[in-house]
């Protein structure tokens, strides 16, 4: 069920792969992407009055890490609120580590020989390589 879901991705000492379970379930039971699903899910951690197992946030970070794509790159400016904005600290901890993930493999991407020879190519037709 969505409330079963819902309490599988906040609760700690959860297998990685029965949480990920639960995040496609309940993405798709809210027609949400999965980047959609954690952001909204850290968002309510760091709503809490009660304080949540740090380890928690981790996971959902991490899983946030892990989606990579699109999904990843169009969650980068919620992200990066998390990490200038979050009340909890362990929450604006680990989105300002999810920032220097994601911007060093967009950092990579840009600068790997297929991208430098795709853009070569746009400006003078051939590529070097």
């Amino acid at each position: 069920s969505r409330d079963a879901n819902a309490e599988i991705l906040h609760r700690a000492g959860i297998a990685d792969d029965r949480r990920r379970r639960a995040l496609r379930e309940l993405a798709a039971a809210d027609g949400k992407t999965e980047a959609e699903t954690l952001l909204e899910a850290i968002g309510k951690i760091d709503d809490e009055t009660e304080q949540r197992d740090s380890a928690v946030v981790y996971d959902l970070i991490r899983m946030l890490k892990e989606l990579g794509g699109s999904d990843l790159a169009s969650a980068r400016n919620a992200i990066e609120r998390l990490a200038f904005e979050a009340r909890l600290p362990t929450v604006r901890q680990n989105a300002f580590v999810a920032l220097i993930d994601i911007d060093e493999r967009r950092v990579a991407t840009s600068t790997s020989p297929a991208s430098i020879c795709s853009r070569w190519a746009e400006d003078s037709g051939t590529c070097p390589m």
